[in-house]
């Protein structure tokens, strides 16, 4: 929004931050949720809409919405998807996929663990809590984000 050059001079500091307070009354700051909206957006109406998994020997151009989930396994990620056979995998970490996916129709259940909510079938409470998805997969949800996972099915 503004910037200060050095040497740092105090009255500059608060000249910079009535600027920016001026531009947040007069709403001409973009807040992040609107950012998302954005994005979101984005994301759901440009024809071109798939995620690239690069592998050791080959570029995979994946549809966000045949992904059944994607398990970690140390820094390379595994896809699991609807449409295939065999698991993709790819050389970058689940966060790096986990901040590009929507997270309307994605939620990461456990450290190692993100599921597409379009895949989930059930949520089964025995034995430990696990998703049992579409491909017929059991997927562990971790107690820390078993709570969120049932707010945000609920909210659905």
């Amino acid at each position: 929004m503004d910037y200060i050059l050095k040497p740092i001079v105090i009255e500059n500091v608060v000249d910079a931050v009535r600027r920016v307070e001026e531009r947040i009354r007069n709403n001409e700051v973009i807040q992040m949720k609107q950012i998302k909206q954005i994005s979101r957006t984005l994301k759901t109406s440009h024809p071109s809409n798939f995620i690239t998994i690069s592998g050791a020997s080959r570029v995979d151009f994946i549809n966000p919405e045949d992904i059944v989930y994607l398990k970690s396994s140390g820094r390379y990620t595994e896809f699991y998807v609807s449409n295939r056979k065999l698991k993709i995998v790819s050389s970058k970490s689940i966060g790096l996929y986990e901040e590009s996916l929507d997270d309307t129709r994605f939620y990461r259940i456990h450290n190692s663990y993100i599921v597409n909510l379009a895949h989930l079938v059930n949520i089964n409470k025995n034995d430990g809590n696990y998703c049992e998805m579409s491909n017929g997969n059991k997927v562990p949800i971790s107690r820390r984000r078993y709570d969120g996972l049932m707010r945000l099915m609920n909210s659905l």
